[in-house]
């Protein structure tokens, strides 16, 4: 691991193999994030450990890798809460191998806005996502399948996420659609007892008046 101060915009210094069987990431470059002022790991084809000693930032790497994808990452952790310093912002950047070539893609937060580029241009995470699929089960998540089922039908949809593309941008569209319904029977449930209300009020109102109406 070497220190340098990673760029969302620079250029192209990686080519990758002629035969790629899955993208993976082949260097990733950190800068004010958490507890490191400037990383560049240099990284191959094939699984990785990273090992050190307790506090050294190990868990740091992963998060930051956890940024390429949609959602607040690893940790959950407000974007301010990551910043190496208050007063500055962050980025991570990594360089992916994929079968039609070498992609660069980064996140960067500074005064309260998050910035992406893919190649050198405006990006979404959905299209990161798309290129570099990610998905983890951390020790914390360790009662996954053991608790409610709120938490397991988030790690599936995080799980269908890396496998289906445009999969978030549906699953947010349906949630929408549910929601304006929910709210449609609201309103149509108050409309109804409303209504019912009213009706309840002009049978008392019949009560009360037709009696009077016959001594007259």
């Amino acid at each position: 691991m070497t220190g340098a101060s990673a760029s969302l915009d620079r250029p192209h210094d990686y080519a990758a193999p002629a035969s790629v069987l899955a993208p993976h990431i082949t260097a990733l470059r950190l800068t004010h994030f958490r507890s490191h002022a400037a990383l560049t790991l240099e990284c191959v084809g094939g699984a990785m450990v990273l090992t050190g000693a307790n506090g050294i930032g190990k868990t740091n790497v992963l998060e930051a890798l956890s940024m390429l994808a949609p959602g607040r990452g690893l940790r959950g952790a407000a974007f301010d809460d990551i910043r190496f310093e208050r007063r500055l912002g962050w980025t991570v950047s990594a360089d992916i191998a994929t079968a039609q070539g070498p992609v660069r893609a980064g996140i960067g937060w500074q005064n309260g806005a998050r910035k992406l580029r893919l190649d050198g241009a405006n990006g979404k995470l959905d299209d990161i996502a798309h290129i570099l699929p990610q998905l983890w089960l951390t020790p914390a998540m360790d009662r996954l399948f053991v608790d409610g089922a709120s938490g397991r039908r988030k790690f599936l949809d995080r799980f269908a996420q890396a496998l289906i593309r445009l999969y978030q941008k549906r699953w947010a569209a349906m949630k929408r659609r549910c929601g304006n319904a929910t709210a449609y029977c609201k309103r149509a449930n108050q409309t109804q007892q409303a209504m019912a209300g009213s009706m309840d009020w002009k049978k008392q109102w019949r009560c009360m008046v037709w009696p009077l109406r016959r001594r007259a």
